[in-house]
Parts: structure tokens; C-alpha cells; sequence
């Protein structure tokens, strides 16, 4: 009897390292989280999207909670990086506000599921406070940013 083999191999695929396969996984799970939520959002579909098994996600996440965590620990990064480097070279707070808006436009416009899963954060947070209590700790603190940056506008005497 000869045995068929399979049209496609599952798994890591080959030429790729661990650090792809992790990052695309977050990816694939981020825009699945942002479309369907996270109830609906299964290792089998994230599995299947990102080309591997469903059995090799647990290399990466041991469960979805982790898997939501990530996500939502790289869009924290994401976002705090483009708004930080934007304002940064800015003099003033006008400038500095409008060089914000222009960095998440652009971070949204390159990846359009950010939007639906920075939106869906509290929703999902609200109804699931286990994904509330693991992301806590990874919260930017953006008031802290614009009270600085609010502060720096008074110091330089563009705001009473």
C-alpha cells in the first residue's frame, strides 16, 4: 500500500526561525481578536492562518489568554514607540500633538486590525477579567506622557 503524502506540511515551516513564527502568530491572533473577539478567536483558526499546527502554538503560548497578552503587549509598543519618536522632535505643543496624530494615522493606515483591537480592548476586558487583570501591568500610562508633555508647554510658557 503506498501512502499519500500530505500536500502541505504543517508546522514551523522551514527557512523560518522561532522569532518569525511567534511574531506572525501575534499577528494573525491581533486581527482576529480586532474581527471576531476573542471568544470566537481559536488556536485552530490562528493556527491554520499563520500555517502551522494547531498542537506547535503551544511552543509560543501556552494558552490564549498568553496569546491575547502578546498582542496586545506589541501594539502597547507599537504605538508608544511611533507616538514617542514623533513628538519628539517637535518644539512645541501644537506640533507636538499634531506629529501624535499623524504617528497613529500611519501605524493604523499600515496595519488596519490595530484599530479593532486597541478598540475592543475594553470590551473584551469588561466581559473577561482575566484579560483585564494580565494586561494591567502592561498599560502605558499615557496620562503620565501628556501631563508631561502638557507640563513641558507650560514651562515654555505656550499655555497658562
Amino acid at each position: 500500500m503506498k501512502l499519500l503524502a500530505p500536500s502541505k506540511k504543517l508546522g514551523r515551516p522551514c527557512a523560518t526561525d522561532s522569532i518569525e513564527t511567534r511574531d506572525r502568530l501575534i499577528e494573525v491572533a491581533r486581527a482576529s481578536f480586532a474581527t471576531i473577539g476573542y471568544d470566537a478567536t481559536t488556536n485552530r483558526t490562528v493556527a491554520a492562518a499563520a500555517g502551522i499546527t494547531t498542537g506547535a502554538i503551544y511552543h509560543y503560548f501556552p494558552s490564549k489568554l498568553d496569546m491575547y497578552v502578546a498582542s496586545f503587549a506589541q501594539v502597547q509598543n507599537m504605538v508608544t514607540e511611533a507616538v514617542v519618536k514623533a513628538a519628539a522632535p517637535c518644539d512645541n505643543l501644537v506640533d507636538k500633538f499634531a506629529a501624535i496624530i499623524d504617528a497613529l494615522s500611519d501605524v493604523s493606515k499600515n496595519d488596519p486590525s490595530l484599530i479593532g483591537f486597541v478598540v475592543g480592548v475594553a470590551a473584551e476586558a469588561r466581559r473577561h477579567p482575566e484579560l483585564s487583570d494580565a494586561i494591567r501591568p502592561l498599560r502605558k500610562d499615557w496620562a503620565v506622557f501628556f501631563q508631561q508633555l502638557c507640563e513641558d508647554a507650560v514651562a515654555r510658557g505656550e499655555v497658562g
